[in-house]
């Protein structure tokens, strides 16, 4: 483990690559006969509900750059927070927690339970508060399999 400082945290980065339901950012992945799955710029994104650490209807999305997992976007009623913090925990070990503020369209703040995990490839967020109230959400974020930066399209 290496320490780094992390959104203003001590973060503990994993020599171990991030992995997800048998997924993980070295692994080809054939995506093209997968009707769940659509392309836009070069990143193919499939979605799926599923059972997460026995949280039913988990909404995901997984992202990949020439076959390659880049990143993964997840959403789940805010009253599993828990039961996933749990599951993550044991799996890719103790977090590093924070609070943010979260504020609604009327203007009310909310603090955010935020658990991070640093890995040799990317990072984990679990949010208790996701982008609407009542959801919560996690996302992997890899360092690598990314696309290159292209010019932004100019058409007006």
């Amino acid at each position: 483990m290496i320490n780094i400082i992390f959104a203003g945290a001590l973060a503990l980065i994993s020599a171990d690559p991030f992995e997800f339901r048998g997924e993980n950012t070295s692994t080809v992945v054939d995506t093209a006969n997968n009707p769940n799955c659509m392309t836009d710029d070069g990143i193919v994104s499939c979605a799926q509900v599923a059972s997460v650490a026995g949280v039913e209807g988990v909404i995901y999305s997984s992202a990949y750059h020439e076959g390659r997992l880049n990143g993964l976007l997840g959403q789940f009623r805010e009253e599993h927070f828990l039961t996933l913090l749990r599951a993550f925990t044991e799996k890719y070990g103790e977090p590093t927690m924070s609070k943010e503020e979260w504020r609604n369209r009327a203007g009310a703040s909310f603090d955010n339970t935020v658990a991070t995990w640093a890995f040799s490839d990317g990072t984990l967020t679990l949010k208790q508060i996701g982008s609407r109230m009542g959801n919560g959400s996690f996302r992997f974020t890899a360092t690598v399999n990314n696309p290159p930066a292209s010019a932004p399209k100019v058409d007006f």
